[in-house]
């Protein structure tokens, strides 16, 4: 997400992902490629401060605490944001078929 490499995220996102962002707004898969492609958002860093991973047959669930450093249209943010993403298996590879983040103070 920071090298903004949307041939590699879409190998990563599932079809059907729903990308909550800390802002409470929720994106598709193409409206967040296509958010990302416009530089509405920019992701300069993102640092993971806890990180867990629990595996439900198929399925991932993670977990954890993460300070991002973002450019959007109104300007530069650092949010400091627990976050809670779940992965499928399909075909044998792993997608992201929903994170969802909401700021700490």
């Amino acid at each position: 997400m920071v090298g903004n490499d949307a041939a590699t995220l879409d190998s990563l996102l599932d079809a059907e992902l729903r990308y909550g962002h800390s802002n409470g707004k929720v994106e598709t898969k193409a409206e967040f490629l296509a958010t990302l492609a416009a530089q509405k958002l920019r992701y300069l860093a993102i640092e993971p401060r806890e990180a867990r991973i629990r595996f439900v047959g198929e399925m991932a669930l993670g977990d954890g605490v993460v300070v991002m450093k973002v450019a959007t249209e109104a300007g530069e943010l650092t949010i400091t944001a627990r976050y809670l993403d779940v992965w499928v298996r399909r075909g044998g590879t792993w997608k992201l078929v929903a994170w969802q983040s909401a700021k700490l103070p």
